[in-house]
């Protein structure tokens, strides 16, 4: 290339547009997926938590203590 001259590329395809668009969104994506999935799944254990607590102060509350 003689000196002076600036090679100029062409400009990306819409496909390729695309791939870098994706790529470029792809880890937020797999973040928000990961933060959602462990939002869902928090959400079964605190229901399960919950559940087991109630049924232990039904337990005490229904069991008479003390009267003789």
């Amino acid at each position: 290339m003689p000196d002076g001259q600036i090679y100029e590329f062409p400009p990306p395809s819409p496909l390729q547009r695309l791939t870098w668009s994706a790529c470029a969104h792809a880890e937020i994506a797999a973040v928000s997926a990961a933060i959602l999935v462990l939002i869902y799944i928090a959400g079964f254990a605190a229901d399960a938590i919950d559940r087991s607590a109630l049924d232990a102060c039904n337990e005490r509350i229904m069991r008479p203590t003390g009267v003789s």
